[in-house]
């Protein structure tokens, strides 16, 4: 396992599985599944601005890093409801903006899919790109050590960075490893 992941080729394995997991209709896709869950908007800026890191960068160029003055920014409370009491519902005319899907998005559910392509096959001709690496996987995981979000709204899009931590199981405290693991990468 610590020679696959030392592995030069990995990261640009990984890369590649990334790129083939992505259809042209991918940005369509995403789209449409944030305009129709207008409760992502409260999950976001309720629950996951406390959790992880944020940024909020506005049309004037200027960065916001502040969880308080992001929500200020959108007019929700500290739970993530709307300041002036309305629903979630967007702007009542049955469409969601730009921003709201923006909004909606910056949550770990934009890094489902990515995930998904970084744990392809065990076995196979893409197994060497995939976090599961080829050969038993030994309960195997991975585990999100950070993450951050960029929500830019002068360039429309939200940008995600993840530091993922891969370990398997090892018989007591191993050097890089706690409770039993072993973090291989």
């Amino acid at each position: 396992y610590v020679r696959s992941v030392s592995d030069p080729d990995f990261a640009s394995g990984a890369n590649a599985a990334l790129r083939s997991n992505t259809s042209a209709g991918a940005g369509a896709d995403l789209r449409d599944y944030y305009a129709a869950r207008s409760g992502l908007r409260r999950y976001t800026l309720g629950v996951e601005l406390d959790r992880m890191d944020y940024a909020l960068v506005l049309h004037d160029g200027t960065r916001v890093e502040d969880g308080d003055v992001i929500r200020s920014y959108f007019g929700v409370t500290p739970s993530g409801d709307r300041a002036d009491g309305r629903d979630d519902e967007g702007d009542g005319s049955g469409e969601a903006t730009a921003e709201e899907i923006l909004v909606r998005s910056a949550n770990q559910s934009l890094l489902a899919d990515a995930l998904a392509g970084l744990t392809g096959p065990e076995d196979g001709p893409d197994s060497k790109a995939s976090l599961v690496l080829s050969g038993p996987s030994l309960c195997m995981t991975s585990v999100a050590e950070s993450c951050s979000f960029v929500l830019d709204l002068r360039e429309g899009r939200v940008e995600a960075t993840c530091g993922l931590a891969v370990s398997v199981p090892c018989h007591g405290p191993e050097p890089g490893g706690d409770d039993g693991r072993a973090v291989l990468a």
